[in-house]
């Protein structure tokens, strides 16, 4: 067994609360019988893994690996691929591929009280066309629904992620009461393919709703650059 995957085994063993500290390099050298490089590779790939936190001259502290820490990972790659249009068109791509498998599930297993709860999350979107704060908190619960109805915990925590991103251009945006209605009607369209049970319907709305919006934000950023 490789020394990482034996100092892995011991992190996650109950000798180690999280935010303990890892003992010293020389007492886990000793424990192992390896040398200290080979200490700090596993303690390298352990902190790759989330495992492990770790800071110059501290020992590290014990990070236990949950979705939580596992999605902060991954939002912070986002941060670092969203710096320019290639990044930018990736995220477009990766919301458009995940959020039609959405819609599709949805209208081929949605539950009443699914359909309920994203017909109450369309009308707050209705009502608020009229208010841009309003309306872009709304249209993040619309999509929220969607990424709720399967029941499976890290959805929602990607849906988290794209919003992270999503929030910030937002506020970049003068949008009023005409775009906000476009965005509306893409809602109401994913909406009733959704309730008519029509898996073809729901993602070809989706997907023309999202190339709507990705359009509105390309124009709004090439007039920033101008």
């Amino acid at each position: 067994m490789s020394v990482s995957k034996r100092l892995e085994e011991k992190v996650l063993s109950n000798a180690f609360n999280e935010g303990d500290r890892l003992p010293p390099e020389r007492q886990l050298m000793e424990e192992f019988g390896v040398s200290r490089t080979a200490i700090r590779e596993a303690i390298a790939e352990l902190a790759g893994k989330g495992l492990l936190e770790t800071k110059p001259r501290h020992r590290p502290i014990i990070r236990r690996q949950n979705y939580g820490n596992s999605i902060e990972s991954f939002r912070n790659t986002l941060d670092n691929l969203l710096t320019d249009d290639d990044g930018l068109k990736s995220l477009y791509e990766s919301r458009v591929f995940f959020e039609s498998a959405l819609v599709r599930h949805a209208a081929l297993n949605a539950k009443k009280a699914d359909i309920d709860n994203l017909r109450q999350a369309l009308n707050a979107n209705k009502n608020a066309i009229g208010h841009t704060e309003q309306f872009h908190a709304t249209d993040i619960d619309f999509h929220r629904v969607l990424y709720d109805i399967p029941g499976n915990p890290i959805y929602p925590m990607i849906h988290n992620t794209f919003v992270s991103w999503l929030t910030g251009n937002w506020r970049r945006q003068e949008r009023g009461a005409d775009i906000n209605r476009v965005m509306y009607a893409g809602h109401e369209a994913i909406f009733e393919a959704i309730v008519d049970r029509d898996p073809e319907g729901a993602e070809k709305a989706l997907e023309r709703h999202l190339q709507i919006a990705w359009d509105y934000v390309r124009s709004v950023m090439l007039q920033e650059s101008a």
